[in-house]
């Protein structure tokens, strides 16, 4: 996703783009999106991959 289209997705639900900072949104929207993948998994229990341990103070 563009950060137009971001932009447009905020307007949509009703956040106001002045009172954001839409680069670290976007940015963490993104990092979201792509954990998407990992987590819908149909591997049994045993296959699936765990994701590492996410902590928001480290710096990506």
């Amino acid at each position: 996703m563009t950060e137009q289209e971001f932009l447009t997705l905020m307007r949509q639900i009703g956040l106001d783009t002045q009172d954001h900072d839409i680069e670290e949104l976007h940015a963490a929207y993104l990092r979201l999106v792509s954990l998407f993948d990992r987590l819908d998994t149909k591997s049994p229990r045993a296959e699936a991959k765990a994701l590492p341990v996410f902590d928001p103070r480290s710096v990506l």
